[in-house]
């Protein structure tokens, strides 16, 4: 009975961290065309840029979570067979009447790379 109910609680728990990953929707085009800047004037054109010397860095920064946590080496092994993981912690835990804390994450989440790294670091 008691598994059951860490299971539904796994489920749970599972279910809303994807969710909290996932992009906003897109906004319908009335939204959209609500939300549109007021017509301003034009803006100047910039000023080229130099090119780079040799000792320049070129990369460019990352536009969104998800570029970020894709350059990064995987965190989380993607063919482990993780019922059966879980199910083998819970039998241990139960033997030796102890909790078990699941951690559970995605390798394209970048707040799951943010907290690995906070967690796995001595600060």
């Amino acid at each position: 009975m008691r598994i059951h109910a860490v299971r539904s609680a796994l489920a749970l728990m599972t279910l809303c961290s994807v969710a909290a990953c996932d992009a906003p929707p897109e906004p319908t085009p009335e939204v959209a065309e609500s939300r549109a800047a007021p017509e301003l004037a034009p803006e100047p054109t910039p000023e080229p840029t130099p090119e780079p010397t040799h000792e320049a860095k070129t990369e460019s920064a990352p536009n969104s979570e998800h570029e970020r946590a894709s350059d990064k080496p995987p965190i989380y092994d993607e063919h482990a067979d993780n019922t059966a993981l879980v199910e083998r912690a819970l039998a241990q835990a139960s033997a030796e009447r102890k909790r078990v804390l699941l951690m559970f994450g995605g390798n394209w989440c970048g707040w799951c790379h943010k907290l690995h790294e906070l967690f796995e670091s001595d600060a």
